[in-house]
């Protein structure tokens, strides 16, 4: 009874955190009550597939000629597959191993290079570090909400403790 704790519940498109205390005692139904909140923040793994499909058309707009589709619908197929599954295990021991993801490029011809969007046998080179980036601008704002409640239950219950 009376332990905080701090709940952030990430998920596609939005974040929510919450800052809960313990109601009930031991033997009883849980009850909560919310000390704090944020609802809704724009923070989730939707916004990294959004900004890495914008970068995939951005380097597909520079070879558009060579393309057999349009850009955008090009850089959807490119994030079917492989990328959504290297995305989910982002961080994870076998990931970490991958220095790029090489993501084939459809209707381009069979041993298309170009080193300017980074084209090498018609497969795009994604480094690790570009991904990372987009996961770290998803990371950061999320620990900046997790501060900022942080710092609200501080001036608003001074003497309650965040559980560890």
């Amino acid at each position: 009874k009376d332990d905080v704790i701090l709940v952030c519940d990430s998920g596609g498109g939005t974040t929510d955190v919450n800052v809960l205390k313990l109601a009930s005692s031991r033997g009883e139904a849980t009850r909560l009550q919310q000390l704090s909140w944020v609802e809704g923040r724009a923070v989730g793994s939707a916004l990294i597939d959004i900004r890495f499909q914008q970068l995939l058309e951005e380097r597909l707009n520079k070879i558009r000629s060579h393309l057999q589709g349009d850009p955008g619908e090009t850089a959807e197929k490119m994030m079917q597959g492989r990328f959504e599954r290297f995305k989910c295990s982002f961080g994870s021991g076998a990931s970490a191993e991958l220095p790029t993801i090489p993501l084939p490029v459809p209707g381009l011809m069979p041993s298309f290079d170009h080193l300017g969007v980074d084209i090498s046998d018609s497969k795009m080179i994604i480094t690790r570090e570009e991904l990372k980036r987009l996961f770290d601008i998803q990371v950061d704002k999320m620990v900046a909400i997790i501060d900022e409640q942080l710092d609200r239950m501080e001036k608003t219950h001074p003497r309650e403790q965040i559980v560890e």
